[in-house]
């Protein structure tokens, strides 16, 4: 009785042994032909419905993951001059969440619509800017800090009117007669 356990375990293991290595040969062949010979290509989970595609193009290589119910929803890879690129996706294969490095370290997340609502940007003198934006045209709330520590704010209203701007704009020195 116990032997036929033991026979049952090693007949299971030795199946799933079997799909791994399937899997891995799988893989190994895609990742040769996809890198090397085709500017794209894909491996689909053969005991689910996951799947992993390559793109490679002049200045784009780009790996993208769909989940069980065949929807894209993350994409990362190297764009331009290789600045990596991290992508989000939604349930309609839009683009959500995006980290990338250009022109400068940001991180901007998107409406249902695509439209950038907030974004954070480190900018080339290493100061933080934090974006809060309403729909297109519809105001926002834009703050960080300046190199030097100083802090910045600027509130517009649904209508563009700037509210608040911290520092103040300084007004321009009067000119005319000196008299």
């Amino acid at each position: 009785m116990e032997s036929d356990l033991q026979t049952e375990r090693i007949t299971r293991l030795e199946r799933s042994n079997r799909r791994l290595r399937v899997w891995l040969v799988i893989l190994t062949l895609a990742l040769v032909v996809g890198e090397f010979l085709m500017p794209f290509s894909l491996v689909q989970n053969p005991f689910g419905k996951q799947r992993i595609g390559w793109s490679t193009f002049p200045d784009v290589a780009v790996q993208a993951f769909w989940n069980a119910k065949a929807e894209r929803r993350l994409e990362l890879g190297t764009v331009g001059k290789g600045e990596p690129v991290v992508y989000l996706l939604d349930q309609s294969e839009r683009l959500r969440l995006g980290m990338d490095l250009q022109p400068e370290p940001t991180l901007t997340l998107r409406d249902q619509g695509g439209e950038a609502r907030i974004r954070m940007t480190l900018e080339p003198d290493g100061s933080p800017r934090l974006s809060l934006m309403a729909p297109p045209g519809k105001g926002g709330i834009f703050m960080g800090m300046q190199a030097d520590g100083n802090p910045i704010l600027k509130i517009i209203d649904k209508d563009g009117n700037l509210l608040i701007q911290v520092p103040s704009v300084e007004e321009p020195a009067p000119t005319g007669d000196k008299g």
